[in-house]
């Protein structure tokens, strides 16, 4: 068993992994940029300009949320393509999952250790492990893992408890107040001590702070991580059908989903994003169910219009010209996730260029299309001349267990997939 040769490749699953990659810069470009406990908690209050505060609303609308999703069920996807090109191989397809999850888990903590804490390599390692559990399942209980799965991340949220307080107990509001203001203080000294120590520290001071940083990140995993696994068992279902690999015949679905999607998603996010900064205590017991609910369903939504919509663009030959660059991206899709981590980090971080805490959101979003065009174009360029991205030309020739030609079958010309 091989990889596939890159002409056998589903143009669609590397576009969309492609758009992915992009769609994930643009969201972590704000953790890059700046504390972790700003970007998560107080990014508006932080940059009040008119241009930051339309970025932020837009990525919320649109990106955040959606493409750790997208990613997860082509994760899924991958999974099931896997498994049906091992059968008529004769191959162990559990020992190879098994060392593809666990080399993915050492890229992972590698990654999050010595780049970024914002990582999700270590928990798609640790979850394809549980995937692997749940191959064989029918489709009627891969939909009900997900439907648990979505509803433990619904009620893993912490203001459901905030909630109970302020409906059974008289006195909680003050006490929650009070909660609330230390939070705050302690999150803007939290904030400091990051920004210090980025922008200005020695490597040590770094890769303390990065610490630190993980165990504030991997709390909020408890909350969003079930969601990584449900869209697993989504995309397991969807690739054992093929649905992605022959858009044509599943083309009446596709359309009922891409409009459905649409109007779903940007309506839930949209009321996702309204109630978010409704900050007022005293509706608390009516905004923050309502956002849960909003973003729980508009996130996903959004994220099958995305898929449902390239898909049906692929079908027109002006599209698929225009989109496939996209597609060699997302064959390199480890290689330049990575490499975002790289470049980002050097120019925020004070072993660069130091301007980490200096840069808003409007000025993040330009700078991420910028990185994103020159991923593109040293992708195209890349694929152009060997048949791997270098992390996946790793990942592949350890997880086989040997070393691949890297020119071997020159690959398919990126430019027209």
């Amino acid at each position: 068993m091989e990889p596939i040769p890159p002409r056998e490749r589903i143009d669609l699953l590397d576009v969309l992994r492609g758009g992915a990659v992009f769609g994930i810069l643009l969201v972590n470009m704000a953790y890059f940029s700046m504390p972790i406990y700003l970007a998560d908690t107080d990014v508006l209050r932080w940059w009040t300009g008119g241009a930051d505060r339309a970025a932020v609303r837009v990525i919320r609308l649109l990106f955040e949320g959606k493409f750790y999703l997208l990613f997860s069920f082509l994760f899924g996807v991958g999974m099931a393509m896997q498994m049906a090109r091992a059968r008529p191989a004769g191959a162990r397809f559990v020992a190879l999952w098994t060392r593809r999850m666990l080399l993915l888990l050492v890229f992972g903590a590698a990654h999050a250790l010595l780049l970024s804490a914002i990582d999700v390599l270590a928990l798609y390692a640790l979850l394809g492990l549980v995937l692997l559990v749940a191959r064989a399942a029918s489709d009627r209980k891969l939909l009900l893992g997900t439907v648990l799965c979505f509803g433990l991340a619904f009620l893993a949220n912490d203001e459901w408890l905030t909630l109970a307080e302020l409906a059974f107990d008289p006195g909680a509001a003050e006490r929650i107040r009070e909660e609330e203001a230390a939070s705050e203080a302690r999150y803007a000294a939290l904030t400091e001590q990051a920004i210090h120590a980025y922008a200005e520290g020695g490597l040590g001071e770094i890769v303390a702070q990065r610490v630190r940083d993980l165990g504030f990140y991997y709390v909020g995993v408890v909350a969003w991580g079930p969601t990584v696994l449900g869209m697993f068992f989504v995309g397991l279902s969807v690739g054992r059908r093929g649905v992605l690999g022959d858009v044509s015949a599943w083309e009446p679905i596709l359309r009922r989903v891409m409009w459905c999607g649409l109007g779903v998603g940007l309506a839930g996010n949209l009321v996702a994003v309204v109630t978010r900064e409704a900050s007022s205590a005293d509706w608390r017991s009516v905004i923050e169910p309502v956002k849960a609910v909003a973003f729980g369903i508009g996130a996903p939504a959004l994220s099958a219009f995305y898929v449902a919509a390239t898909g049906l663009l692929l079908r027109r030959p002006a599209w698929r010209r225009r989109l496939a660059p996209l597609a060699a991206v997302g064959r390199m899709a480890l290689s330049n996730y990575l490499l975002q981590s790289l470049v980002c980090t050097t120019i925020f971080y004070s072993y660069g260029l130091g301007l980490y805490g200096r840069v808003g959101p409007a000025a993040g979003a330009g700078l991420s299309a910028v990185v994103f065009a020159a991923e593109v174009a040293a992708s195209v360029w890349w694929l152009g001349r060997f048949r791997f991205g270098p992390m996946e030309w790793l990942w592949r020739s350890l997880t086989y267990g040997r070393w691949f030609a890297m020119r071997e079958k020159a690959c398919l010309n990126p430019t027209s997939a």
